[in-house]
């Protein structure tokens, strides 16, 4: 929904950070840095090189590990993407805070850039969504969450960032790129076709 379409940012930041239905965000965050070299969700807008120039958006989620770590690797994406949780609101509350926190320090940083996002965003669909997500407007949109931290304003929060899952992590939206050693990429193969087959499908 389009109502959904500026939480996406927030959603990629707490993706590993949250919990699943299965363990605590705890939990999770040590599983990932003990077996992984990082697990992470980013969304990215593009303008198409086709002559429309249409506006391409994704999500890109990025996971590494040593070979001999392979298993526990594809075990948390699979976990991650089939199982993540939002009901920790005290977690979910910390997110938030954070989330914007490091937004701030972010604009600190780059104003200047974000000055000119924000002046090009009327350009084109890709540099209007770019800007929503990691410009001013991102912030105005953090900001306003953070407004109320009411245990019904997170639960509101949880249900739409739920939504957001159940629409954009499924098999029809998945391509997978492996890179690594020659030995460990027909297992990553079969793990990759596993994680595949385990997703939902998305609305007909």
């Amino acid at each position: 929904a389009k109502a959904q379409v500026p939480l996406i940012p927030f959603f990629c930041y707490v993706f590993s950070k949250i919990g699943t239905t299965r363990r605590d965000y705890t939990d999770m965050v040590r599983r990932i840095d003990r077996y992984t070299g990082g697990i992470g969700l980013s969304a990215n807008a593009r303008t198409s090189f086709n002559s429309a120039g249409e506006c391409r958006s994704f999500l890109s989620l990025n996971a590494k590990s040593l070979v001999r770590n392979q298993p526990n690797l594809f075990d948390i994406v699979e976990e991650l993407v089939c199982s993540l949780s939002f009901k920790d609101h005290v977690r979910l509350k910390s997110m938030l805070l954070e989330y914007r926190a490091a937004l701030e320090a972010m604009i600190v940083h780059n104003g200047h850039r974000l000055a000119m996002s924000l002046a090009s965003r009327n350009f084109s669909a890709a540099e209007a969504l770019d800007e929503a997500w990691h410009g001013i407007h991102q912030l105005k949109t953090i900001k306003a969450l953070n407004a109320d931290l009411t245990d019904s304003a997170l639960q509101s929060l949880a249900d739409r960032l739920t939504a957001i899952g159940k629409l954009l992590l499924t098999r029809e939206n998945i391509k997978a790129a492996l890179i690594g050693e020659e030995t460990g990429m027909p297992d990553a193969r079969t793990s990759a076709a596993a994680l595949y087959d385990g997703m939902s499908s998305g609305p007909a």
